[in-house]
C-alpha cells in the first residue's frame, strides 16, 4: 500500500499525517506521548491498510506536527480539539478512532465529541490513572518522561540527542539510535512537561466523556506494572461508563503489546472492526 504525507491546519497547529490508499471506511491512528505516527507502520497499517483508509497523525508537539505557542497547551482537551477538527473537515464518512496511551485518552474525547459520527473507538492501554494520580504511579513512564525532558529542554542539536540516546542505550545499533533521536528531537518539551506537572488530564472529565460515547468501544490492556499503564480499577471505570464496551486483558506487563504481541492482539481488533 502507499502512504501519502499531508498536512492539516487545526487553528494555529499544523498537523502532519500519512493517508493510506485503502478503499474502506476511515481509520484514525493516534500514537502515545513522545511517539510518532510511524509507529503504526509496524502492524496496523500493513494489516488493515487495504480494507480501511488509514490516517496516521502526528499529535501536536510530536513528529512533524507543529508545536503549541503556549507550552502549557498539551492537555487531553488540546489534542482532542485538533483531531475533531481534522475529522469534521477532512472526512466524509464515520471513522474508527484507534489510540495508544495518550492517543487512547485522546480517542475517548474524540469519540465523545463525534457522537453518532464515530463508527468505533479502540483504546490500547490508556493510562487512565492520570485522571486522579500523579505520573509517578507509572514507574517506567515517569523515568522516561524525566529523561526526555532533561534531554531536550535545553534545545540540543540532533547530534547531541543521538549521543544522549547512545549513553542510555550503549548496545543499540546506529539505526536504532538515529530513529530514537529523530523521535525525541522533534518533540516539544512542553509535551512531557505537562505530563510531569500532572496537568495532562486537567479540565477533562473522562467519566462524562465515556458516558457520551454512543459507538462501540474496545478496551485492550495488560498487567499494570513497570510498563503496563492500565490498572484493573481503570478498566472497571471504563466498564462503569461506556455503553457498548468489549474488554480484553492480555497477560503482559507491556505498554506496547499491540506491537510486541500482535498475534494475540490482532484477532480481537479484527473481530471488533468486522462488527462495527
Amino acid at each position: 500500500m502507499t502512504l501519502t504525507e499531508k498536512t492539516f491546519q487545526a487553528g494555529d497547529i499544523t498537523l502532519s499525517y500519512d493517508e493510506g490508499d485503502g478503499n474502506g471506511a476511515p481509520m484514525i491512528l493516534l500514537h502515545g506521548l513522545t511517539g510518532m505516527r510511524q509507529a503504526w507502520q509496524v502492524n496496523f497499517i500493513p494489516t488493515y491498510g487495504s480494507t480501511w483508509r488509514e490516517y496516521a497523525i502526528d499529535l501536536r508537539g510530536h513528529g512533524k506536527s507543529s508545536h503549541a505557542r503556549d507550552e502549557r497547551h498539551y492537555r487531553i482537551g488540546d489534542y482532542v480539539e485538533d483531531i475533531v477538527s481534522f475529522i469534521k473537515r477532512e472526512l466524509d464518512d464515520r471513522p474508527v478512532v484507534v489510540g495508544h496511551s495518550l492517543g487512547a485518552m485522546t480517542a475517548i474525547g474524540v469519540g465523545a465529541a463525534l457522537g453518532d459520527g464515530a463508527r468505533g473507538v479502540i483504546l490500547l492501554d490508556p493510562p487512565l490513572a492520570a485522571r486522579e494520580l500523579p505520573v509517578s504511579v507509572f514507574p517506567g513512564a515517569s523515568w522516561w518522561f524525566n529523561w526526555v525532558y532533561n534531554t531536550i529542554s535545553t534545545g540540543p542539536t540532533y547530534e547531541q540527542v543521538v549521543e544522549a540516546c547512545r549513553a542510555t542505550n550503549p548496545e543499540a545499533s546506529d539505526q536504532m539510535l538515529k530513529g530514537m533521536a529523530t523521535q525525541i528531537h522533534s518533540l516539544s518539551p512542553g509535551t512531557v512537561k505537562t505530563a510531569l506537572d500532572n496537568r495532562i488530564a486537567e479540565n477533562f472529565d473522562f467519566g462524562e466523556a465515556l458516558d457520551t460515547i454512543t459507538c462501540p468501544v474496545l478496551l485492550m490492556y495488560g498487567e499494570f506494572g513497570q510498563s503496563g499503564a492500565t490498572r484493573d480499577e481503570d478498566a472497571a471505570f471504563v466498564r462503569e461508563h461506556a455503553r457498548k464496551l468489549t474488554t480484553v486483558k492480555l497477560p503482559y506487563d507491556d505498554h506496547g503489546f499491540h506491537e510486541t504481541h500482535w498475534d494475540e492482539t490482532q484477532p480481537h481488533v479484527t473481530a471488533f472492526l468486522e462488527a462495527v
